[in-house]
């Protein structure tokens, strides 16, 4: 086992005893283990945070948008912007330059996420200064002070909640958030349909499931992060 600060914690190694908790007595082993308050940090409320009954009705929304099916009709977003990765970096090849690839992966991986999950075309290859690839590394850096912050949060949920820490800085959720809100009206507004994660869950939300703005926020940026 190991410690998380004064809590001891249980970490099972034998496979039939992970089969156990993660399947056989499922019902009993759902929780993550993470501080989550909607209120303070809206965008925690993911299905990576969520715990109970909360947790089991956003998968039952989610569970059918991951099929294989609706993956694959997201792959020409994917495809297009690989073809513009090919265009970046062919001046180089034939120049036979080195470059920098971990940036270059990152603003790729940032391009496919923001456009499946968000429905933004942000051509942020060679633009290491755009707005979406600082938020998305602001978002995954934090500093000393909310690394502490949000040690404590796990050590003392309650004290968390009082002074109303979370894990998403200010800023990153007010871009976030902004982003969110801007295309589900430009959209709605509008009547555009795209093969993309955003859309399904916009069909969610219009659904007779229904779901809320923020849980609709909170699963796009969580899909973005986790890109």
């Amino acid at each position: 086992g190991i410690y998380s600060l004064t809590t001891p914690v249980i970490v099972p190694t034998d496979p039939e005893l992970i089969k156990d908790i993660y399947v056989r007595s499922f019902e009993s082993f759902h929780d993550h283990g993470l501080p989550f308050n909607e209120k303070n940090d809206p965008l925690s409320g993911h299905l990576f945070s969520l715990n109970g009954q909360a947790w089991k009705d956003l998968r039952a929304k989610l569970s059918p948008t991951f099929t294989s099916g609706k993956m694959k009709m997201m792959f020409p977003i994917v495809s297009e912007t690989a073809d513009r990765m090919i265009d970046y970096l062919m001046p180089y090849a034939e120049r036979q330059e080195p470059h920098e690839m971990k940036e270059v992966y990152s603003s790729f991986t940032t391009e496919v996420i923001a456009n499946v999950a968000f429905g933004l075309d942000i051509k942020c290859l060679g633009h290491s200064d755009s707005e979406f690839r600082k938020m998305g590394k602001r978002a995954i850096e934090p500093t000393g002070l909310e690394n502490l912050k949000i040690m404590s949060m796990f050590a003392f949920p309650k004290l968390g909640d009082l002074f109303k820490f979370s894990f998403t800085p200010k800023e990153v959720e007010k871009f976030f958030m902004g982003t969110v809100k801007d295309t589900l009206n430009y959209r709605e507004k509008n009547n555009i349909q795209r093969n993309d994660f955003f859309q399904l869950l916009m069909n969610i939300k219009n659904s007779e499931v229904g779901m809320s703005f923020n849980e609709l926020a909170a699963n796009s940026f969580v899909f973005f992060i986790a890109g």
